[in-house]
């Protein structure tokens, strides 16, 4: 039996912490520092595809192959959804959006993607 990395079981762990992080911190103070349109969907998409990315190392040698990414999908579905239902309810600038549920998708998909063509 296989045990997951250590380093990639902490990374993992840092990752979702810095994602929750953003997702329910006020979106005025963030907003001080970025200026141009639509900088929130870019910083989804690479959040969650530097999600899926630690999932797929730290789940490299517990899952087979095809099983892991509907696995790391059904993760980072989860846990996108549920932080954007957070944001509406647990901060005053935020506000829940399919479109950012769309983006964290997107990240999932680049990962996905990514890692297709880096083994070929």
């Amino acid at each position: 039996m296989y045990r997951a990395d250590t380093k990639w079981v902490v990374v993992t762990l840092f990752w979702c912490l810095f994602i929750l992080f953003l997702s329910l911190y006020e979106s005025n103070k963030i907003n001080e520092f970025v200026h141009f349109r639509h900088q929130d969907k870019l910083a989804h998409l690479g959040m969650y595809a530097g999600l899926s990315i630690c999932l797929n190392k730290l789940f490299s040698q517990l899952i087979s192959p095809k099983r892991k990414w509907i696995f790391i999908f059904c993760i980072t579905f989860i846990i996108g959804g549920s932080l954007e239902i957070l944001q509406g309810q647990l901060t005053q600038t935020r506000v829940p959006s399919i479109y950012d549920q769309l983006f964290n998708l997107i990240g999932f998909m680049c990962a996905y993607f990514y890692a297709f063509f880096r083994k070929q």
